[in-house]
């Protein structure tokens, strides 16, 4: 450790969630544990979910997001936003429900983003998708209930890079002029937008590292699409690139034998984070054979609960991340 118009389908989906987080999760804790599962239930009872919602379109594709938004908050509550992981290539945000039950379980409104694979377009598309996703929700927060000053962006694997990204990159960034409001397009400037904090589970932070030995991957090579600029784009699209001192808390956690992400990525931003100044936290596992396994129940748990209560960020989110 270095330091520390929805459709009936759709419904559907979201009643499946809901029968997961009830009846699943339930029935595996109690097993576990002599107390009834109180907590699941509540959670399905003050959650309402907003399916399928279009943020963005691009290459006539939709980007959509689910929201989770507590029903009796008595203030607006803070709010996650989860990427999830694939290598830009793969994956689906319904895959990733269960990920976002620490923080449903304590209050946060959550934001479940799906962005552009590269078998619909290359990079940066994802990345314009990420940003979009971020302003949109800031943009709509009073129409949910929802804290537009309180949101913490988070993922795994590739979602961790695109949290990454949203959170590192410059106000003024070319890739949220595709998503600019009216407003924005006749005042010719972006409003400005900042999460409180970033999550950033093993995500990648030099995608240009990944274009060439010795860390060359396939699903990166496949992301880039052998476009001209490619290795432009990729430096455009690494959170190394914009490291400075005035971000946001930044906390990573990364294994030391991940296969499809170099723990280096994690070190290198670490140590570019340290000498620029910014508050940062990198948990180092070593020895991780796999994702999968990559820290056991006792140390996920030691992580969230570092990020929702250490970082106190329900009650104010005043403080940075300890070093």
């Amino acid at each position: 450790m270095i330091g520390f118009t929805v459709t009936r389908a759709m419904q559907g989906r979201a009643v499946v969630m809901l029968m997961i987080i009830t009846l699943v999760i339930p029935l595996t804790v109690w097993a576990q544990s002599d107390r009834p599962p109180y907590s699941a239930v509540r959670i399905a009872q003050s959650y309402e979910v907003k399916s399928d919602i279009t943020y963005h379109v691009g290459n006539n594709w939709d980007a959509k997001l689910d929201l989770y938004i507590p029903k009796e908050s008595e203030i607006p509550p803070p709010v996650l936003i989860y990427y999830h992981g694939g290598g830009w290539i793969i994956g689906d945000r319904h895959s990733e429900v269960l990920r976002l039950l620490p923080y449903i379980e304590k209050g946060f409104a959550v934001a479940n983003v799906s962005y552009r694979l590269a078998k619909v377009a290359p990079a940066p598309a994802a990345v314009v998708d990420a940003v979009c996703a971020f302003r949109w929700v800031v943009r709509n927060a009073k129409k949910y209930g929802i804290d537009e000053n309180r949101i913490v962006l988070s993922g795994h694997s590739a979602g961790g890079h695109l949290a990454l990204i949203v959170g590192t990159l410059p106000q003024d960034s070319p890739f949220a002029v595709e998503c600019a409001s009216v407003s924005e397009l006749f005042r010719n400037t972006l409003a400005p937008t900042r999460p409180v904090a970033v999550v950033n589970w093993f995500g990648v932070t030099d995608v240009a590292d990944l274009l060439a030995k010795p860390n060359r991957r396939i699903y990166a090579e496949q992301w880039i699409a052998g476009q001209a600029a490619g290795h432009e784009i990729a430096r455009a699209v690494s959170p190394i690139t914009y490291v400075r001192a005035d971000l946001p808390p930044i906390l990573s956690i990364h294994g030391d034998r991940d296969p499809h992400v170099p723990y280096e990525h994690a070190v290198r931003m670490h140590e570019a984070l340290e000498t620029a100044g910014a508050s940062h936290k990198l948990i180092l596992k070593q020895a991780s054979l796999k994702l999968q396994s990559m820290f056991a129940r006792g140390e996920t748990g030691f992580i969230f609960r570092y990020v929702i209560e250490d970082v106190r960020v329900a009650r104010g989110w005043g403080v940075v991340f300890h070093p």
